[in-house]
């Protein structure tokens, strides 16, 4: 037991996403949903964000885990200890992917965090992330119809500075 100054804390129950006042706010959102990066940091890096609002599936993700770890990242963000927003990398769906998550990256040696990806449709083929032309990543992946998969980034090879990266499965 600590204790940490704040303007304020937010809490929700009942298990019902609710994105409302986030989709009024200043705070970037695409296809994919609420844009933010490995830290669930948010386009406007003082926000976090974390379960079903991030997740857009209720139930799909681990909430309490998801928010365990981003709590853990405010944490460090308080005391400096994140690497900077400006300077991450997009992270673009490309042929065969409905949408990937997070859609930023902050650009660190090695890359951290994960990406999750969700086929557009059930696919069998090979999954590819991009940046430009160069392949940084490759796996032969089997996903069925509501399935996600869980990319670990740490042995992604390193993007030049100004890459977009862009996730692709093609049969």
């Amino acid at each position: 037991g600590g204790s940490l100054a704040c303007d304020g804390v937010l809490l929700s129950g009942c298990w019902v996403a609710e994105a409302g006042l986030a989709r009024q706010s200043h705070l970037g959102w695409d296809a994919s949903g609420l844009i933010q990066d490995q830290y669930g940091r948010c386009t406007d890096p003082a926000f976090f964000a974390a379960g079903d609002v991030v997740e857009q599936v209720p139930g799909q993700g681990d909430a309490a885990g998801a928010g365990h770890l981003v709590g853990d990242y405010i944490a460090d963000d308080l005391e400096g200890g994140l690497p900077s927003w400006e300077g991450g990398l997009a992270v673009l769906p490309g042929d065969g992917v409905a949408r990937v998550t997070p859609q930023m990256l902050a650009h660190v040696v090695p890359l951290r965090g994960r990406l999750l990806v969700h086929p557009v449709a059930p696919v069998k083929g090979l999954l590819r992330i991009l940046a430009g032309e160069a392949v940084l990543y490759r796996r032969w992946v089997t996903l069925r119809p509501g399935q996600r998969l869980a990319i670990d980034l740490h042995g992604l090879k390193t993007p030049p500075d100004d890459a977009r990266l862009t996730v692709e499965i093609r049969p």
